[in-house]
């Protein structure tokens, strides 16, 4: 996305950008939801709040598994199949290819294993080079809202200090080309209306769902 703002707005922005391209610290996701798992919708939240939060401090993202790693996040309860790379679902070559970075192993990382730790980091001084996030993400709905996933990825506090940042919305990640293909041809087979919406699953290849 480009910023909206011109002249000054616009080059902090472009420089924010060039900073978190650039970044030396990394912010990683490095829990599964204790072990549990996810649909795309669940997912595509957890990862759009991620980059903000990373933005926000300056820092590289990065999941587990990296690029490989949807048999990491995505449930099997829509569908046993699941695409070995994130790029048959998302457009991982925006962002500077965050957050689908692979998590390294670096000596010294620090880890926010509860909303309190994950504030304290935030709002403290930023010392740190290395940050692993072990709590589950949604924990910080209940104490730390400004911080918090919410349904549409980035809550509302943490938007709102996004946009007073960068003058721009949160990310988003887009669909891959191979999805948006799909759709056109769905759309074309089926003739959609031009209002409404339409709930498609992620390769749903279950007997009693063909």
């Amino acid at each position: 996305c480009k910023p909206t703002g011109v002249g000054g707005r616009g080059r902090a922005y472009a420089a924010r950008t060039r900073m978190v391209a650039a970044a030396s610290r990394v912010l990683q996701l490095t829990l599964r939801q204790g072990g549990e798992t996810a649909g795309l919708i669940d997912r595509r939240r957890l990862f759009q709040w991620l980059l903000a939060l990373g933005e926000l401090l300056g820092a590289d993202t990065a999941v587990e598994g990296g690029l490989h790693g949807p048999a990491l996040y995505l449930s099997t309860m829509h569908s046993p199949v699941i695409a070995s790379k994130w790029s048959s679902y998302f457009d991982t070559t925006a962002h500077h290819g965050r957050p689908f970075k692979r998590v390294s192993d670096r000596a010294g990382c620090l880890a926010a294993d509860s909303p309190r730790r994950l504030a304290e980091l935030y709002y403290g001084p930023r010392s740190w080079q290395c940050l692993n996030l072990t709590l589950n993400p949604y924990m910080l709905q209940i104490n730390h809202s400004e911080l918090a996933v919410d349904f549409a990825g980035v809550g509302a506090g943490l938007a709102r200090r996004y946009v007073d940042t960068f003058h721009r919305q949160p990310p988003l990640l887009a669909p891959s080309r191979a999805v948006t293909r799909r759709v056109r041809l769905a759309e074309r087979r089926l003739n959609f209306s031009a209002y409404g919406a339409v709930h498609i699953r992620r390769a749903d290849r279950k007997p009693e769902r063909r």
